[in-house]
């Protein structure tokens, strides 16, 4: 219960200052700018449907430096982005988690400690609301994705595969 209130003040201290993503992550890093996933994004299956996840993993090196970025269906073919990730020498550094209704920033996780983080710089909050992030393999460096297209062309040879 103590690990819930401290999430929850943690995400209403958020809510109040946050303004966009860029207050967790630098602007300039690779991928992090992106407002719409491109043509080469991959999607993930997930229970609540598809993700689409920019960049897939054959563009990722072993020490990427940049964003993985991750947008949801909010209405029938209107991707929103989610979830945000951050990640310096190939290791996962910051979780930034948006409402796919509204773009809004739903709470941010600063790793490897796993603790959240007020926006703008300050540092991170002494809690253990993130704890269990670092360990989720939907949010590692190597998500496996089928092509975008799969989506839509499931029977194609590449959507019967195996993700990579």
């Amino acid at each position: 219960m103590r690990n819930v209130l401290l999430f929850a003040l943690a995400v209403c201290a958020v809510e109040a200052r946050a303004i966009e993503v860029f207050d967790f992550v630098p602007r300039d890093a690779a991928h992090c700018a992106l407002a719409a996933p491109p043509a080469d994004a991959g999607i993930a299956v997930t229970p609540g449907g598809f993700v689409i996840v920019h960049p897939r993993n054959a563009a990722l090196g072993a020490k990427y430096t940049g964003c993985k970025t991750m947008w949801a269906d909010a209405n029938p073919g209107t991707w929103k982005r989610f979830a945000t990730l951050y990640f310096e020498e190939g290791q996962l550094r910051r979780v930034v988690a948006q409402d796919p209704r509204d773009g809004s920033i739903r709470g941010a996780c600063g790793l490897p400690l796993g603790h959240s983080l007020p926006p703008h710089g300050a540092s991170d909050v002494e809690d253990t609301a993130c704890e269990g992030v670092r360990d989720e393999p939907f949010y590692g460096l190597r998500l496996p994705t089928w092509p975008r297209a799969c989506a839509t062309q499931p029977d194609r040879p590449v959507c019967r595969a195996d993700p990579s």
